[in-house]
């Protein structure tokens, strides 16, 4: 079984605990949670208003919120007197609290309603401190998820109150030994600022939907100077009873007596009319359903109801009556969050039919029908509410289907539950101060009879886990040992949806496993490895055994979420890939018997286990590339570390780290003879030498491209010439100019390609060999590429006349020929200005495109099967917009920066065109990569085109950068428009900007200074207001918008000083920045 830090494989979970003794208090409800034998008896009570609760007063009470300390002798707490087995007692480094006497066997405290929290503080030592204070806190919370993770959610603060026990003043020093505060707060009738009582402590999830009432108790102790502050955060259960708005029992409701009529009964019953359905007129028969007023009753009680049905015509039997009446009591959740009301239902009980009979009644015959509502959990239900935020309410639900040609009928009434029931004999002021312990239920769901009860108990507490504050995972860590405990004895068929309740706490809180991370690596590999019996063309899919891929997911993402920690468990790492060996080892199996040669960029080849198993060693491998290769030379198991991509902080790593390791290890591979084999070795090949510094790729320069040359030699396969081209190309790029003796062979080879694969099916290897003929000419530099580029270019412009002439238009290819055109320019620099008349209008024309947009009407379902459009909302209609026409848009812009910055005075001619596609592209509202490059643009083409710009154009170009500040509310992009204002204004041909530009920068600035400044102020003023509440993921939210302010505001600081070293905003700027959330940090 899980204990606090391990796991047994062969059965986590503990026996069945025996059922707890009652509770306190609920004797006198004994009776009546048993199902009755007869009606129960009853007495009329005092009417009660339909569906109100009890009126409140906002009047506080002379002892509300207020806590009463005082200092005792030292000897009344001893330090370390308490035993924390027999109290609540709560602990740091220089305080105890002390809460009493664990006198109601809850995990934490528990208080009824007007209950008093006492207790004793010991403080053991002041040193450093400066305050000492005790908050008392309540909350509500609404969180909507979406598959386990929140996206949207709302707060209530229900009660709050604090005060200091202690400060330093001259007056107050700091005591030289332990002291002791007596703490007594009575918890208010209700909520702050309400005037509705106070919810009770409440916990209620599901699939999309979690709620929570929660209470805590906090001690501060404040210290001065960089000492680490010490706090205690005490939850505690607030159980309020409840008790019906009359006092006067219900009894008698159905004794036997002869003729009885509503008023001999001894109640006052509410009765109902139900409304039949489907039915008009006034011929339908009348039905009505009765309960006793008032409609107040305690849980567990049987709820006592009638039906009394007129009618003169149709002929029914007690057999018609019991198949088609149904009662049923509805506990109803009512939410509000972004100004929508959401409603969660659930059934708690259904009727019991006590009694069919006809009479006859003033020559009327009559059906009448008596039962009662049984099944509630005694005491475990209660009215409740917030108005406008969150509500608890009950209903009972009436429903008569159609029989005997009688319409269905359907009634509906609110009543109010309450947790006990209140008599003569109970003590009303007693049962108020006692908690109602049977609205709490703890864990009990996890050690349920039934897997569907521990599914759903698992899923909850997984949502809990992974949306409450720091203070609750720390209170909820206990709950992962019993949720890991229903792993073992699982069915087998049951084990893939338990796995899947736990996966999303593996990547938002892993380190909720720690303690568990020895047992979890003896356990999951088992649901991970096949038995040696059983035969591989079982599973040929992972639908087919989706517990091992969870069992998988489960093991990586704690590895890549938590690497450090998982790095101290020494057997991780060697069962982690060993798994993963095994599972590739299956692919000799494949009952295709083509995955060896088959394309694996084919689709539909992602799925399947030897992929599964492929991928998770890469998603390891980056999580924890260092140490994996500390332990293991092994060359083979290196190769598949670098197949996907490496995450920039591990390149360096592995390129001079292991080069020695990884390179001779993939040369091996790329003379493999299997064409998968040798193509999964280039592409990491690719991952390896991208950023690679020369040395590093040098010295095996001759046994990679020996091994190209042989695959591209004897390939059949399309996709081995086309990645042995690409890693080619990246190779190259990587050794640089030790790629010259290789030059004119590999080169030589490209052009042969470009001449000779015309044919359609030769389409993407042409784009390839145009990519790597483009990147070996760059990495051996202009001076040896100069003399081959003409012939080059020219293959180039025949490939794009034989495109545009193919009236089955080859969209891949126009994008390589475009890509190449820049890289080219790239590498010759001005030399590429002969080239720019045949290659500029293709490229201004795929800048220029507009973008492509289909408008749905209302009643039209937006569908795009292939994900080719994103949908969106403008202007109150809704479009979709073709992403690839946006993406090529971005990409010709990129080529235009490019070219542009490569050509310098060379590209002049072109500044004007590029300039009226680049203007209007700063407002580009669909695609950020367009207005990012038009920024950019911008200071080159005035750099560019110095010879050919007016001062009216340069007039257009800082307006339009201008209007674009004024209307962006995008902080990020907002810092961009500033840095081209400021690169354009050093590279104008005159000094600075003219007088009237100059004052309508520093307007603008002003206005987004102004703008900067109330928006960190109203951030400053919500974290103040919410000061008592956990702001951790907000504050953090605030900072990260404020570093984008930064990088705004450091733009503007260097604008104004290019206008005036010493311009009055330059202050400005810097106030601006100190008013951040964190301004310490900021202002560093």
């Amino acid at each position: 079984m899980i204990a606090a830090a391990s796991i047994d494989p062969s059965r986590l979970i503990p026996p069945p605990r025996a059922p707890s003794p009652s509770s306190s208090g609920s004797s006198h409800r004994s009776e009546s949670s048993a199902r009755p034998a007869s009606p129960p008896p009853y007495t009329a009570p005092d009417p009660f208003d339909v569906g109100i609760l009890p009126a409140y007063t906002a009047t506080r009470r002379a002892d509300e919120f207020s806590i009463q300390n005082q200092p005792a002798s030292s000897s009344a707490v001893a330090r370390g007197s308490s035993d924390s087995s027999l109290e609540y007692v709560y602990s740091t480094k220089n305080m105890t609290l002390n809460l009493g006497r664990r006198v109601n066997g809850t995990d934490c405290p528990s208080y009824g309603r007007n209950g008093i929290i006492s207790g004793v503080l010991t403080v053991h030592s002041f040193k450093h401190a400066k305050e000492v204070s005790i908050t008392i806190w309540g909350r509500a919370t609404i969180v909507v998820t979406d598959r386990g993770f929140p996206v949207l959610h709302d707060r209530r603060l229900v009660l709050f109150h604090t005060i200091s026990l202690w400060e330093l003043s001259k007056d107050s020093p700091r005591p030289k030994g332990p002291q002791t505060y007596a703490i007594s707060f009575p918890i208010p009738t209700y909520s702050r600022g309400r005037s509705t009582p106070l919810p009770p402590t409440m916990s209620t999830t599901t699939p999309s939907i979690e709620l929570e009432v929660r209470y805590s108790i906090v001690i501060d102790m404040y210290k001065q100077g960089f000492h680490r502050h010490e706090c205690t955060n005490t939850p505690f259960y607030y159980l309020p009873r409840s008790t019906p708005t009359s006092l006067r029992r219900l009894t008698a409701a159905f004794e036997e007596v002869e003729d009885k009529t509503d008023e001999g009964d001894g109640l006052e019953w509410r009765m109902m009319e139900a409304t039949p359905r489907g039915r008009s007129g006034d011929s339908s028969p009348i039905l009505q359903f009765g309960l006793p007023l008032p409609l107040s009753y305690a849980s567990g009680m049987a709820i006592p109801f009638r039906l009394t049905l007129i009618s003169l015509e149709n002929e029914l039997t007690e057999a018609d009556f019991r198949s088609a009446f149904a009662v049923r009591l509805v506990r109803s959740t009512f939410l509000t969050i972004a100004k929508q009301r959401v409603r969660i239902e659930r059934v708690l009980a259904t009727g019991e039919i006590w009694k069919v009979e006809q009479t006859e009644k003033d020559g009327t015959r009559m059906w009448e029908v008596t039962g009662s509502l049984v099944g509630v959990k005694p005491g475990g239900e209660t009215s409740w509410g917030l108005v406008g935020f969150l509500e608890v309410r009950y209903a009972i639900r009436m429903t008569f289907d159609s029989v005997a040609g009688l319409p269905s009928y359907t009634c509906e009434e609110v009543v109010q539950l309450v947790t006990d029931e209140a008599t003569e004999e109970f003590d009303l002021d007693d049962a108020r101060e006692r908690p109602a312990l049977g609205l709490i239920d703890q864990q009990r769901g996890l050690a349920a009879e039934t897997i569907p009860i521990q599914l759903n108990a698992l899923k909850a507490s997984a949502a809990f886990l992974a949306t409450t504050d720091k203070d609750g995972k720390s209170r909820g860590a206990g709950l992962v040992a019993p949720m890991l405990n229903t792993l073992p004895p699982l069915p087998k068929e049951f084990q893939d949806a338990f796995l899947q309740a736990l996966l999303p706490l593996t990547s938002t809180d892993p380190q909720l496993f720690r303690p568990h991370l020895t047992s979890l690596v003896t356990f999951l590999p088992t649901l991970i490895s096949r038995p040696p019996s059983q035969t591989p063309t079982g599973f040929d899919d992972v639908e087919d055994d989706p517990t091992r891929y969870a069992a998988l997911e489960m093991l990586v993402s704690l590895t890549e979420n938590d690497s450090k920690v998982v790095q101290s468990c020494p057997e991780w790492t060697p069962s982690l890939v060993r798994c993963c060996l095994e599972g590739l080892a299956e692919i000799h199996d494949d009952t295709d018997g083509d995955w060896a040669d088959r394309d694996p960029n084919a689709e539909g080849d992602e799925d399947g286990y030897p992929t599964a198993f492929e991928q998770a060693l890469d998603r390891s491998a980056v999580a924890r590339c260092p140490m994996l290769g500390s332990r293991s030379k092994s060359p083979e198991l290196v190769v598949f570390w670098v197949v996907l991509d490496i995450e920039s902080q591990l390149q360096e790593v592995l390129q001079l780290g292991y080069a020695n390791v990884i390179m001779p290890a993939l040369i091996k591979a790329l003379n493999a003879p299997e064409p998968r084999v040798h193509t999964y070795a280039g592409a990491a090949l690719v991952n390896f030498c991208h950023g690679a510094p020369e040395e590093a790729v040098g010295p095996y320069l001759q046994g990679i491209v020996r091994a190209i040359l042989q695959i591209l030699k004897t390939s059949k396969m399309p996709y081995e010439q086309h990645q042995a081209f690409t890693t080619l190309a990246m190779v190259a790029d990587a050794a640089r100019t030790s790629f010259l003796p290789f030059y004119p062979s590999i080169f030589g080879m490209a052009k042969d390609v470009l001449r000779k694969a015309g044919a359609k099916s030769q389409r993407m290897l042409r784009c390839r060999v145009m990519e790597c003929a483009a990147l070996v000419g760059c990495a051996v530099g202009k001076k040896t590429f100069k003399r081959d580029a003409p012939e080059f270019m020219g293959l180039l412009f025949e490939i794009g006349d034989s495109v545009r002439s193919d009236p089955d238009v080859d969209h891949e290819t126009v994008n390589y020929l475009l890509s190449t055109y820049s890289k080219v320019a790239s590498t010759l620099g001005q030399s590429f200005a002969p080239y720019l008349p045949r290659v500029m209008p293709e490229i201004l024309s795929a800048a220029a495109i507009k973008q492509e947009m289909k408008e749905y009407s209302d009643d039209e379902e937006e569908k795009d099967e292939k994900g080719d459009y994103i949908n969106l909302v403008v202007d109150g209609r809704r479009v979709g917009i073709k992403t690839a026409i946006l993406e090529d848009k971005a990409q010709a812009f990129d080529h235009l920066v490019v070219i542009s910055s490569s050509l310098k005075d060379g590209y002049a001619e072109w500044t004007k065109p590029t300039l009226e596609i680049c203007l209007p592209g700063l407002k580009f509202f669909w695609h950020e990569g367009v207005r990012e490059s038009s920024a950019m643009l911008i200071p080159m083409l005035i750099a560019c085109g110095k010879s050919v710009l007016t001062a009216a154009d340069l007039q257009t170009i800082f307006r339009t950068l201008l209007a674009a500040i004024n209307d962006e509310a995008d902080t990020g992009y907002l810092a961009s428009l500033y840095k081209s204002v400021v690169d354009s204004t050093l590279v104008l041909p005159s000094k600075g900007l003219p007088p009237d530009l100059a004052n309508d920068v520093v307007a603008s600035i002003q206005r987004k200074l102004q703008s900067m400044a109330a928006k960190r102020k109203r951030r400053a003023d919500y974290l103040m207001a919410h000061a008592a509440e956990n702001m951790e993921e907000e504050r953090e939210g605030m900072a990260l918008e404020e570093e984008l302010e930064d990088f705004v505001l450091d733009e503007m600081g260097r604008l104004l000083h290019l206008l005036d070293p010493n311009h009055p905003y330059l202050i400005m700027v810097g106030s601006v920045r100190e008013l951040g959330v964190t301004p310490s940090e900021a202002g560093m």
